[in-house]
């Protein structure tokens, strides 16, 4: 990629999201266009799974559906903020403003949730320079589905297609400034975010890191400078 173009992708506006847990060929989901998690870490071994992605907003919230084809299929974390990244996991970072930092929504194969505020990603022993792990009250607005229920299982190493659905309301990561304060809400039609898409399992017996916008040569998801742009399209 030539440095200063980043990939961008447009988010159609809805006036009715699909349900949580409606199939990919459902009235509002079938249009959609699906985007591709296909940028894969050379570390990554053999196995990288065809990951498919389709969003759309209705002014208040940001849907995200993620459909894997996957192989090595593992999910142990079943409590909120536990290290869903080392199972098989689907994350989609976002950063709504220039200065309010990102939030990184990250989602194991059962639904299991890690999120937090992070406005510096420079690694420390307990994370990250300056950040805020999102507490469980406060996230509670974010809905979640996944089609392989929320038992936890070892790894399934035969082909397995499973999906996980986010739902965002936009009041949760409009965030301006250090001081955490809100913006007034506003409708995300015509709004642009940086972000990113990917999909990880670094405990699985074939680990691979894949992602929408390249990340380069480090082997780390929190590089903002390289996020891609997603932009809402207007409502209908």
């Amino acid at each position: 990629m030539v440095p200063g173009e980043f990939p961008e992708l447009t988010i159609p506006g809805l006036s009715t999201l699909p349900e949580l847990d409606a199939p990919w060929d459902e009235e509002h989901w079938a249009p959609i266009q699906p985007t591709l998690v296909s940028s894969f870490h050379p570390k990554s071994l053999s196995h990288r799974p065809l990951v498919q992605v389709k969003m759309v907003h209705d002014g208040d919230h940001l849907q995200v559906g993620f459909r894997v084809e996957d192989r090595f299929v593992r999910a142990v974390n079943r409590e909120y903020q536990s290290a869903v990244y080392e199972d098989s996991c689907v994350e989609i970072f976002v950063q709504p403003t220039p200065t309010g930092g990102y939030f990184n929504f990250e989602v194991n194969a059962i639904g299991t949730l890690l999120l937090s505020h992070i406005r510096d990603p420079r690694r420390t022993d307990d994370g990250f320079a300056d950040f805020d792990r999102v507490t469980a009250d406060r996230a509670a607005c974010v809905g979640i589905w996944a089609s392989l229920g929320s038992v936890p299982f070892e790894e399934v190493p035969g082909p397995l297609v499973w999906q996980v659905t986010i739902r965002i309301p936009a009041h949760l990561v409009l965030l301006r400034g250090s001081k955490n304060e809100v913006i007034s809400a506003k409708s995300l039609a015509g709004s642009s975010w940086r972000g990113n898409l990917q999909k990880c399992a670094d405990r699985s017996s074939v680990p691979h890191w894949g992602s929408w916008a390249p990340i380069g040569e480090a082997l780390n998801f929190h590089q903002p400078e390289n996020f891609g742009i997603f932009r809402f399209g207007p409502m209908p």
